[in-house]
Parts: C-alpha cells; structure tokens; sequence
C-alpha cells in the first residue's frame, strides 16, 4: 500500500461481470474520507498499481457525530476536495463560529464557496448570523458565505441580521463560473441608519459568470436608514432580496436565470447596468412573484447599458410605484 503517516481505511468492492467473471476494485480514505487512491483487478489478473483518485465520490458530513460539527469546517474541506458536503439537522450559529474572528474586528470572515462544492441542507437545518447593530466591521466584513469560485447551495435555510448579505456573490471579474441556489430560504434584515445592504444575495458578476436561481423564498426588510433613497425611500420600498450589477470587464457577457422565486412582503429584483462592455448581459426572469416590480438601472453614472432583461410569466403583487432613482432605465411587470 502507499506509505502514509496516519490511519487510513480500505475498501474492496467485488463485481460480478457479464461473463461470469469478478471485476474488484479497492480504494483507500483518510481519515477525512477523502478518496486517495485506487486500484483494480479483472479476473485472475494482477492488481493493477495504485493511482491517485479524485473526489468525485467523497461526501462530507456535518452535525452532531458527524465527521464536523461546525458548518465552517465541514465547508471549507468540501471546497478543498471540491466535493459535495451534507449538513444534518440542527441550528449552526456563525456569529459563536466566527466569535474569535468578529471579536477581533480585523479582516473579513464568512464561509468560502468554490472549487465546485455542492453544499446541500438538510430538512431542519438552519443557519444563522443575527447581530444587532452596534459593530460596524461585522456589517461591512462579515459575509455569512462568499464566493470564491463554482457552487451549490441546495436547500439553505439562512437567517441573517446587520451583516453584508446573507450570500456576497461578487465574482469581481472572475472569468468562466457558475453559481447556483437551489430551493433556498434566506431572510435579511438592517437596522443600521445608512442602509447600504438590504440583500440576501448580492453581488456583481464576472466576465463569462452563469448564476442560477431555482425556487425559494426570499425576504429582507430595513427599519432604518431608507432615507438615502430620497423620495422613494420608505422602509416598504426599500426590499431588495436580490440584487446583482453587471461585471466591469469590457468583454463582460454573463447570463443570470431567475425561475419560481417568491420575493416576500413589497420584495423585488434589482440588476444594475455596469462597466464597460458593450455585449449585452443575459437576464431571464420566471414564473416568480414580487412584491413590486423589477428595477433595472445604472449602478453608477457612466455606466453602459449592457444588460437584456426577458420576463415572463411573473406576478408583481403589488401596484406600481414610484421608483425615482435618477439612474432608472426601466420597470418591469407582467
């Protein structure tokens, strides 16, 4: 067997072949169950050498008795493996897994997504980063999740109060990525008086970036602060559950794809026109249901017009407002 240090595990499978023969393969873990090597022998041949496998197949598990208990660190070896992990029932509080980070106000702190993890909740498992209003750093720095390359949320249950986001999604010029939210729950909420956050996914996208939003409820909601959006601000206009701005690139081209998503309470979807480009960015809309209708906008003067927007089959709630951003292009109801 290749020399190792530490403990690891064997295991033999034998499969019988369509002419009667025995396929067997054997496969080493460590003791983080991270598929290191592998072998095989057909019929009465010999083994074959051992050869270092990906982690395809490797599931990381978190909860009580489970391989980790803390989310930070069940997710962090998922990215490392880039393998899929499992979060088993039970409420995992980031503000007592980040306590040593938070306390010392340096930096930034959350949970990386990339390297393609694919983190999947279980029924009855909730997270949660519930702060009051009185630290500054954990509202502009800490950042439940962040992404850093491709993933999958599925199923996530996030609450989430005075933080940036429940998710930062910005891709800050990343070239090919995909993102994707599948049949997720998150709530946000800002009680800081200059209200710059008031989403559960927010971000900006790459160059070439794919983000996917498939089913969900999504809510956020700010008591204070709404004032800095002039005459349109009152705290019932002021929900953004998601909201993302074009990339800065000038090759930017992404796509954004948005289907059955209930935006609670006067919710809605804002996307921001940005940098550069002069490719317009894809964005489809469906069979969702707002609170008000969708914004599309400037997210700074001087920005292209460079996002496409398709909506069909959605239902905006609530009558039309006035959205009087002096950067508006357009709102979108059907």
């Amino acid at each position: 067997y290749p020399n190792t240090s530490v403990t690891h595990f064997l295991l033999t499978i034998a499969n019988k072949t369509s002419d009667g023969g025995i396929h067997k393969q054997q496969y080493i873990y460590d003791n983080n169950m991270s598929l290191a090597w592998k072998r095989s022998k057909t019929g009465t041949y010999e083994w074959g050498e051992w050869s270092t496998s990906g982690n395809e197949n490797t599931v990381i598990t978190c909860g009580t008795g489970k391989m980790f208990t803390r989310l930070r660190d069940a997710v962090a070896k998922g990215v490392e493996l880039g393998c899929k992990v499992v979060v088993y029932p039970g409420t995992y509080d980031l503000a007592s897994e980040f306590s040593e980070e938070i306390s010392s106000a340096t930096g930034t702190a959350g949970i990386k997504l990339g390297n393609g993890v694919h983190v999947v909740f279980m029924r009855d498992a909730f997270v949660k980063a519930v702060f009051d209003n009185t630290s500054r750093w954990v509202y502009d720095n800490f950042e439940p999740f962040y992404a850093d390359g491709d993933f999958i949320l599925e199923n996530a249950d996030i609450e989430a109060s005075n933080t940036r986001y429940c998710v930062h999604d910005e891709a800050n010029g990343v070239g090919t990525y995909i993102h994707e939210y599948i049949n997720c729950r998150m709530k946000y909420s800002n009680t800081h008086t200059d209200m710059n956050y008031t989403q559960c996914i927010g971000g900006g996208l790459g160059e070439n970036g794919t983000v996917i939003i498939d089913g969900g409820y999504y809510k956020s909601s700010t008591t204070v602060g709404y004032a800095s959006y002039g005459d349109y601000g009152t705290a019932d206009n002021s929900q953004q559950p998601i909201s993302f701005h074009n990339g800065g690139s000038e090759n930017a081209n992404n796509r954004i794809v948005i289907k059955d998503v209930y935006l609670a309470d006067r919710g809605y979807l804002r996307f921001g026109n940005f940098g550069e480009s002069t490719i317009k960015s894809d964005i489809e809309v469906s069979n969702c249901s707002f609170g008000l209708p969708i914004l599309n906008m400037y997210e700074t003067i001087g920005s292209a017009e460079n996002l496409e927007i398709c909506a069909y089959n959605n239902n905006s709630r609530n009558a039309k407002v006035p959205f009087n951003f002096p950067r508006v292009i357009s709102i979108i109801e059907n």
